[in-house]
């Protein structure tokens, strides 16, 4: 699970950063980042309160849904606002989502304590399967929003 928790909060950060950090008002942008830290916070309660194998299995299972719907989004702002990346980089972040981007920040936090929690169900072969499910829609976040879209050979 510590595996799968360093590729969230990896993926996590590269999501609201890149979406979060551009100079201007960025409506479009903010609501983004709205509707993630949304997603952040409902996860992080339903794992807080998860009792057994199935919760934590359909938890992981609707945030991977949620995190996927989101991400083609995130990468058309990620292209509108290209000079978001170089922000990211240089790690500044414009007054205008200054709120946001704190409220992003105690939502990592507070998943990140709720994760470390849930080492308690590692090794159940259901979870272990959501666990590389949620890996793979980090990966496939991260990689949407970090790096230039492939060309085919």
């Amino acid at each position: 699970m510590n595996h799968a928790l360093a590729v969230f909060t990896t993926g996590l950060g590269i999501l609201f950063a890149v979406t979060g950090c551009s100079d201007g008002n960025y409506t479009d942008l903010r609501q983004v980042m709205e509707k993630q830290a949304e997603v952040v916070e409902e996860t992080t309660k339903k794992l807080a309160a998860a009792r057994n194998t199935a919760d934590v299995v359909a938890e992981v299972d609707r945030f991977s849904a949620a995190m996927d719907q989101l991400a083609p989004r995130a990468q058309q702002l990620s292209a509108k606002y290209p000079e978001a990346m170089e922000a990211l980089s240089r790690g500044r972040v414009p007054d205008s989502l200054g709120p946001i981007m704190r409220r992003v920040n105690e939502l990592e936090t507070d998943f990140f304590r709720t994760a470390t929690g849930m080492i308690r169900f590692v090794g159940d072969p259901q979870v272990e399967a959501a666990r590389r499910k949620f890996e793979q829609a980090m990966q496939t976040l991260a990689w949407r929003l970090s790096d230039p879209p492939r060309q085919n050979p």
